[in-house]
């Protein structure tokens, strides 16, 4: 699997039919939402448009096979040149903005055939090697002469992932099982015709693009916004599904003040299921969302592997995060750990990584392992209980998930993060993120400690309040807006036990 070997062909039939569905569902419609416009689409009339670009990306010599690089934001632009450059079967590496320059030197310029850029991006990419020939969609495109891969076997684009760990990994997507990771997830939501999608996290994220194929797979209209004006988007839009990251939902709830009806106003008339991933949600937050009448609910998902659980409207347990999309996909470990077992997961491996690092996810040819801690209950409902990694050894030799110490303390409105601290140490220690250090807030804090350690194998003796955020820019979250815990116990340990 280092080896970036393809598992399937390069122009994938199944990814195509893409194209193809535009036409069988013509009145189903894409709006592209914006700042200061909106554009709503046919799919009859964005058939056409990607057909059009198709033929243009062809007269300028993009073939089939080739690795083409795009660095842009969400938008009509971005979207189009997708579908269009997966029309002619391209491979596509939609890299991350924000490090657009470091992902395109790891991926190897001698690798990518053309490089497309947007406008908002050109300061941040160097083309000063690449031959410009013109543009599309108002986005520059770029030749390599220097390319020396132009036709690799390989079985789908590059994605990179950051994880827990915060060291951005390359992982190599497998094209032939895009659409049946999609079409599970689909499947399992119930999804309806005049259902709509928003998605707004940026398409070099691949989960968002693997919304956008089930969503024109299954025949459902699509909302693209971005992170920016998603807000604005719910309330002028209106969608019924809507996946987001639990920072978000905090951040709604606490501009509702935890107030129902404020919510119902915040996310629009129209919502019927939306769900939270990449880290667990405090419950009295789910709870309240609920209460106010807005079914938010919990899923689960690896970018390594695709799509893995998902709470519904029929099937929804509180505290877990859903049954597994395929039955007998889930199992543990004898330690607990998560273990995935599927011959159509969404990714072949890691690519340019030590053999150890990839075997340590990579088990074999379909078992890959979670890092996570967890359990099922008899009705198959999974629940993460933390990281593997993350468990805290005392010195006592005790072991302590931090997720379950911190949920108390997430649930808080005074809190923003909760961190467990206490690794080869006698009892625990809190370390708050709060917005404003007050006593009321300390007393707050202090009743859930002493709540907390009634009946607690390892108590909390110390707590520490800082008013610094979490930021992946100051490295205390990652990319994916998980906790960096060795980062953050470096900077914080000695403040929370002294």
């Amino acid at each position: 699997m280092t080896s970036d070997a393809g598992a399937s062909s390069v122009r994938s039939e199944g990814l195509q039919t893409l194209i193809s569905k535009l036409k069988e569902n013509p009145r189903n419609t894409v709006v592209f939402h914006g700042r200061t416009e909106m554009e709503r689409i046919r799919f009859s009339d964005l058939h056409q448009a990607v057909s059009l670009v198709s033929q243009q990306l062809g007269e300028f010599g993009l073939e089939a096979g080739m690795q083409v690089a795009m660095v842009a934001e969400n938008g009509k632009a971005a979207f189009l040149l997708d579908l269009a450059l997966l029309n002619i079967g391209c491979i596509t590496l939609q890299v991350p903005e924000k490090t657009a320059g470091s992902a395109l030197a790891d991926i190897g310029q001698q690798n990518i055939a053309f490089l497309l850029v947007s406008i908002l991006h050109s300061d941040g990419v160097d083309t000063g090697s690449w031959e410009p020939i013109g543009t599309l969609q108002g986005m520059s495109l770029f030749r390599n002469p220097a390319c020396s891969n132009a036709f690799a076997p390989v079985a789908g684009p590059i994605i990179f992932s950051s994880g827990t760990s915060g060291k951005e990994k390359k992982i190599r997507v497998n094209n032939a099982t895009v659409l049946l990771n999609a079409r599970q997830f689909f499947s399992a939501i119930d999804a309806r015709q005049d259902d709509s999608f928003l998605i707004f996290l940026p398409l070099s994220n691949y989960q968002q693009k693997l919304l956008i194929y089930g969503c024109i797979d299954t025949g459902i209209d699509i909302v693209l916004s971005d992170m920016q004006n998603v807000m604005q988007a719910l309330k002028q839009t209106s969608p019924s599904l809507f996946l987001a990251p639990p920072l978000f939902y905090d951040s709604m709830w606490r501009l509702a003040d935890g107030r129902g009806e404020k919510l119902c106003e915040l996310f629009g008339t129209g919502m019927r299921q939306m769900w939270s991933g990449m880290a667990a949600l405090p419950s009295a937050i789910l709870e309240g969302y609920r209460a106010g009448g807005l079914p938010l609910l919990e899923a689960y998902g690896m970018t390594e592997y695709g799509p893995i659980a998902v709470n519904t409207l029929q099937h929804n347990r509180p505290g877990s995060v859903g049954r597994a999309l395929v039955p007998g996909s889930v199992t543990l470990e004898s330690d607990g750990e998560i273990l995935l077992r599927s011959s159509q997961r969404l990714t072949c491996g890691y690519v340019d990584q030590p053999v150890d690092v990839e075997q340590a996810v990579y088990r074999d040819e379909v078992a890959i392992a979670t890092g996570d801690v967890g359990r099922i209950d008899d009705e198959g409902f999974i629940f993460i209980e933390g990281r593997k990694n993350d468990t805290i050894i005392t010195s006592g030799g005790q072991k302590v998930h931090p997720t379950a110490v911190e949920q108390s303390f997430n649930s808080l409105p005074c809190v923003q993060y909760a961190v467990a601290l206490g690794a080869r140490r006698p009892h625990l220690g809190m370390l708050l993120v709060v917005e404003q250090i007050d006593s009321s807030a300390r007393q707050l804090i202090e009743k859930t400690i002493s709540d907390y350690n009634v009946g607690a194998s390892v108590p909390i003796r110390n707590y520490f309040l800082s008013t610094e955020p979490f930021t992946a820019e100051n490295g205390l979250l990652t990319r994916n807006l998980k906790l960096q815990r060795k980062n953050i116990s470096s900077r914080y340990e000695t403040c929370v036990f002294n």
